[in-house]
């Protein structure tokens, strides 16, 4: 007899999938966020002014899509590196999202204009971000309990080797690992410059 062999799972068949579309969504709301109105000023002249008019919304944006695009990995790779990186990036938008809802008049300073209000690009950031993080945590808690249901019924059906844990493995089990942990390793690298852009937009 045979020993029995183990069915390769799909990438969304370890993911929570309310959790997922609430990150999804979310890294959409960012977006949508940093191209619409962060406020509104009254002088010297009645304007909106857009997230792109800023460099935080800038790079807001770009995180923006930097936590979309590893979703979208994490579609065809079952890794937590993507909900890794896409979370990293997600908390770039939180803290630079909420910091420009806190510093509010500041923002504007430089250009000597008074702000009016806080426009709703603004706050869908913000409220994307949170929302991102929060499905994403779900998604992290969700791949690491199938994992650990994964090695333990591994290790318990009769005739199969316990799992040799490297990092090979995942290149032996899946041959288009590799390729995706590029795309990671690239997405990563992008958010890791974006931090740094941050810091420095900051500390100017």
């Amino acid at each position: 007899m045979s020993a029995p062999t183990a069915v390769p799972r799909s990438p969304m068949s370890t993911l929570n999938i309310a959790g997922f579309s609430v990150a999804c969504l979310a890294s959409l709301a960012i977006i949508v966020g940093s191209l619409g109105p962060w406020g509104v000023v009254q002088a010297p002249s009645s304007a909106a002014v857009s997230g792109t008019d800023t460099p935080d919304g800038k790079i807001i944006l770009i995180a923006g899509c930097v936590a979309g695009a590893s979703l979208l990995l994490r579609t065809a790779w079952n890794s937590i590196l993507p909900l890794l990186i896409a979370a990293l990036a997600g908390s770039l938008c939180a803290v630079g999202g909420i910091t420009d809802l806190i510093r509010g008049q500041a923002m504007f300073d430089a250009e000597g204009q008074i702000l009016g209000s806080v426009g709703w690009g603004l706050w869908l950031v913000c409220i994307g971000a949170v929302a991102l993080l929060l499905g994403l945590a779900l998604c992290v808690v969700t791949h690491l309990q199938s994992r650990k249901t994964a090695v333990r019924n591994r290790a318990a059906a009769p005739g199969t080797r316990r799992p040799v844990r490297s990092g090979s493995r995942y290149l032996d089990d899946d041959p288009q690992a590799l390729k995706y942990a590029i795309v990671s390793l690239l997405c990563c690298v992008a958010t890791v410059v974006l931090l740094a852009v941050a810091f420095s937009v900051q500390v100017s």
